[in-house]
């Protein structure tokens, strides 16, 4: 009986489903084999940015909403589809290592055939993959094998090479310096279809100043040699957004998408370079006006796939969207992600309507501001589930929004007793007697000076005088 189970939940019901899916208009019956999928978030483009103030919950929607949009739940599977995410990130000379620890010894041509390396292929794209088996070969070749005459060898050398150009590989020392490639290889071998499995179809990157060309598209990277402490080579090494690309091409049933939060913290411009105008709609691989660029270091030919999606989110506050560059903001589409107010729980035994007071500080700060500088409603969310709210008001306001009105309003607190009240900025000059000389003390008699009181000395009726 369990034989038949098993039989019947991994190769009758996926097959009988596969044969109705052909039929039109057919929708499948929700059940243990069908569960019900979450609907997908629908994009306006293929290059998008959420944009708002502080708080309205950007990352939290490109973490959980859009993240699982490109994340897929699969009962079963294949063995050939499990290769190609067990080398997504391996390099040429660690899958080489994987497939000459499964076939002991072989030719060139039977290690370009192992499902192995050519899910590596598939995934790198490679023009001339047996060029890239053959020179990897070489560089870990053991020093003392007369057949390969490659100067340059890099740790660890594991392989060798006999006179009728088999190559063979060292077992022992593999177990010991790539311990994790042996478990690799293991896992492999051992991979059946009727484990499920979690399928991740997106990449997520935060941009800040120093973030480069070189670590979003390809950039030459060292690489030291153990066994020769002075010896320095380079190799090209793919950055995130070439290895989304990659992915997403060697898959083109399935989106895939690049999650990019703080998008204007970066230099654009520097950080896409020329293929900023490979990733408009219609000029990505496909499309009626499809563009081809020419990477500058690896020399190859690079275009866009259509099932790519770059997902983004900036903070108005931290830059305003006019200030971003006019090119990226023609190629993108934006969303605003306004505060949210209605989001925000009341809390039980709380009299301060927080949802009240969110709206009225808002409105005060677009007045004297812009929209760009309201507060989010995340600020507000996690008080609700406190055992003391009112403490968890206090500590809010002391330690998240008076330093961000502080910064807003930087040397005017005269502005956040406008936003707030009299019952959070007071007056503090008015005991102070200027000393009189041979200086003129007349413009500044009658400047004002203003002081923050401590938020956590302050009761419900403090904060219910914001909005009443």
């Amino acid at each position: 009986d369990e034989e038949l189970g098993l039989f019947e939940s991994n190769i009758l019901v996926p097959f009988f489903n596969k044969q109705l899916s052909e039929i039109p208009g057919y929708q499948p019956p929700k059940g243990p084999h069908n569960p019900p999928k979450p609907p997908e978030i629908s994009l306006p483009s293929k290059n998008v940015i959420l944009y708002g103030p502080p708080g309205t919950g950007k990352t939290y929607t490109l973490r959980n909403e859009y993240m699982k949009r490109f994340t897929e739940e699969v009962a079963a599977l294949s063995k050939e589809d499990f290769a190609v995410e067990l080398v997504t990130d391996l390099a040429w000379w660690q899958v080489i290592t994987i497939v000459m620890m499964d076939l002991k010894e072989a030719k060139v041509s039977r290690i370009l055939e192992h499902p192995l390396m050519q899910a590596r292929i598939r995934r790198a794209n490679h023009r001339t993959p047996r060029a890239a088996i053959w020179g990897h070969l070489q560089m870990h070749t053991k020093t003392g094998c007369d057949n390969v005459r490659y100067t340059r060898r890099y740790e660890p050398l594991l392989f060798w090479k006999d006179d009728k150009s088999v190559w063979s590989i060292d077992e022992e020392l593999a177990a010991e310096e790539v311990p994790e490639l042996v478990e690799m290889l293991e896992r492999y071998k051992g991979y059946t279809t009727a484990q499920g499995a979690v399928v991740e179809r997106f990449a997520f990157t935060t941009f800040h100043q120093s973030f480069s060309y070189e670590d979003f598209v390809e950039g030459i990277k060292p690489v030291m040699s153990e066994d020769v402490a002075d010896a320095l080579a380079y190799e090209v090494k793919p950055g995130i957004f070439k290895t989304m690309v990659q992915k997403a091409m060697s898959d083109p049933d399935h989106d895939y998408a690049l999650l990019i939060d703080e998008i204007s913290r970066g230099n654009v411009a520097s950080i896409f370079g020329e293929l900023i105008a490979l990733i408009e709609d219609d000029k990505r691989q496909g499309a009626p006006n499809e563009l081809r660029a020419q990477l500058p270091y690896s020399r190859e030919e690079f275009m866009v796939p259509a099932n790519l999606y770059i997902i983004g989110a900036m903070n108005t506050a931290d830059r305003s969207v006019e200030a971003l560059d006019t090119a990226l903001r023609r190629r993108f589409t934006f969303i605003q992600t306004p505060p949210k107010s209605g989001l925000i729980q009341q809390p039980t035994g709380l009299d301060v309507n927080l949802q009240a007071l969110l709206t009225t500080m808002n409105a005060r700060i677009e007045k004297i501001l812009d929209k760009d500088h309201c507060i989010g409603h995340s600020y507000f969310m996690g008080i609700a589930q406190q055992a003391d709210p009112l403490e968890e008001l206090r500590k809010i306001f002391a330690q998240k929004i008076l330093p961000l009105l502080e910064e807003y309003f930087y040397g005017d607190p005269a502005k956040i007793g406008m936003v707030l009240g009299k019952r959070f900025v007071k007056r503090g000059d008015l005991s102070i007697t200027l000393l009189e000389g041979d200086w003129e003390i007349d413009d500044f008699e009658d400047r004002k000076v203003y002081s923050i009181i401590d938020p956590m000395t302050l009761q419900e009726e403090d904060f219910r005088t914001i909005y009443e």
